[in-house]
């Protein structure tokens, strides 16, 4: 690693140096031609690319925006309390500030000043994150973060990451000129991102020792397997649950719905699935900062296996009031604060009736005329309908878009029905709407959903409208 750092260095070096000769020789050449032969078109493209990499590579004041609610000590002692043992067994200091962020992640890193001059520590960490692991994970997840500081990796990072920049922006602005004097550099900045990444991975598996030393190897792995998981599930969670409730007016709990989504059957199966295949193979590519799971968890199994963790509580229990916390996050996400602020508290049992019941009776009613004969056991036939499209008033839409929302519309319009039949609904994270009653039940978005699929007939919609009973229900 010692080595690499040394050529990243090296590199970092040589592209100031590859920059400020051509942003010279570029200046020389309408210079050369000014005192021969007077000015040429030619001269203008060459000053014009001079100073757009002396713009380029310029360092930038670093202004940071904080990426959610700051955590202070007063407010979380007990998150506080543990932060600051990791810190004190890892012999570093604390950071200057704890943000709560939107996501399965957590950092470190040295923010504001010029090339790190003049910066100073801050620390995120994930509410989803949180809320996937246990305390003992946490806090090697805690003492890797530490480990980046431990072994110098963010005084070395933060000037690999602006000589990055650097070379984006030049790229960039030398791209738009359209001469192609932008390829030299794109080469160069490749085989620099190469080289750089390499370190960025060494320095990762040696921040994962030193989870494993202070939080235990045991705690260190599952840490990674927790949280490995957890990121696989949780842009599905934020675009299929959350924005929807969120779009509607109402918050409901960020972290305990992510809980159920992790725990819904279909979501773990397909969680588990795809984690067992990580752990069983998995190669580096050239431009990843990280090594993939299977490599970190081999390395951390040469060291020696500490005891089995003890079933520890969530680390999220470390948070106090966390509902006004996520009520905090959520208004750093909107752009305008103001609409996070008018959101409306709501338990995810309470979903179906208070969000998601005047939803589907919006999108029932505008299909009225269709649906007021359409039996329930007829929706098959209706859905296969050459003339559906234009009954729905739907041909407007493009075409990837019609049949879902044909599929939708059904949907909708039986939700809407069954509720005002007496059926009672769950709408949980990671599970299909699903009504309920005298031990029936039916899944109307679900069932809805496979309408024209490969292998689904109408005889097994027809079943399991018969087992519901719903089979002459009409849906306006």
């Amino acid at each position: 690693m010692r080595s690499r750092i040394v050529v990243s260095l090296l590199l970092m070096l040589g592209f100031y140096l590859l920059a400020i000769a051509t942003a010279l020789a570029l200046l020389f050449v309408p210079y050369y031609q000014m005192t021969h032969d007077g000015v040429q078109g030619f001269t203008v493209f060459c000053v014009v690319s001079a100073l757009a990499i002396f713009w380029s590579i310029l360092p930038r004041i670093d202004r940071f925006k904080a990426p959610g609610p700051r955590l202070t000590e007063q407010a979380q002692p007990e998150l506080y309390q543990l932060v600051r043992r990791v810190s004190q067994a890892t012999g570093q200091a604390m950071p200057a500030d704890i943000f709560l962020l939107p996501e399965v992640n957590a950092w470190v890193s040295h923010r504001g000043g010029i090339m790190g001059l003049g910066s100073r520590r801050v620390m995120g960490i994930g509410l989803t994150l949180l809320q996937s692991v246990s305390v003992g994970q946490l806090r090697a997840i805690l003492a890797h973060e530490f480990g980046h500081y431990a072994g110098g990796d963010l005084r070395l990072g933060v000037w690999l990451y602006k000589t990055r920049e650097a070379m984006r922006r030049t790229i960039e602005n030398l791209a738009q000129t359209g001469n192609g004097i932008h390829k030299p550099f794109l080469w160069y900045a490749n085989f620099f991102m190469r080289i750089s990444q390499s370190v960025s991975r060494a320095q990762e598996l040696a921040a994962d020792r030193i989870a494993a030393r202070i939080g235990g190897v045991g705690n260190a792995i599952d840490a990674l397997i927790s949280v490995h998981g957890a990121a696989l599930a949780y842009n599905a969670y934020w675009q299929q649950e959350l924005i929807p409730v969120l779009t509607n007016g109402y918050r409901p709990p960020i972290a305990a719905g992510f809980s159920h989504f992790l725990g819904a059957q279909p979501v773990a199966e397909a969680v588990s699935k795809q984690v067992n295949s990580d752990m069983s193979r998995g190669v580096a590519d050239p431009y990843d900062s990280h090594p993939p799971l299977n490599e970190r968890i081999s390395a951390l199994r040469t060291s020696d296996r500490a005891k089995t963790p003890q079933a520890d509580p969530r680390a999220v229990s470390l948070l106090r009031d966390v509902r006004r916390l996520e009520w905090e996050l959520l208004q750093t996400l909107f752009t305008d604060p103001q609409k996070a602020k008018e959101l409306k508290s709501v338990e995810w049992e309470e979903t179906a009736p208070r969000v998601f019941l005047p939803v589907w009776r919006d999108e029932s009613a505008k299909h009225v005329e269709p649906f007021r004969a359409l039996r329930a056991v007829d929706v098959p036939r209706f859905y296969a309908s050459a003339d559906t499209l234009q009954r729905l008033r739907l041909t407007h839409l493009l075409p990837d878009d019609r049949e879902r929302a044909v599929r939708n519309a059904i949907g909708c319009g039986i939700a809407a029905r069954l509720y005002d039949d007496g059926w009672t609904c769950e709408a949980r994270p990671g599970l299909p709407v699903v009504f309920a009653k005298e031990g029936r039940t039916f899944e109307p978005f679900a069932l809805a959903h496979h309408l024209g699929t490969v292998g689904f007939t109408e005889e097994e919609w027809a079943g399991a409208c018969e087992r519901a009973g719903i089979s002459e229900m009409t849906l306006a």
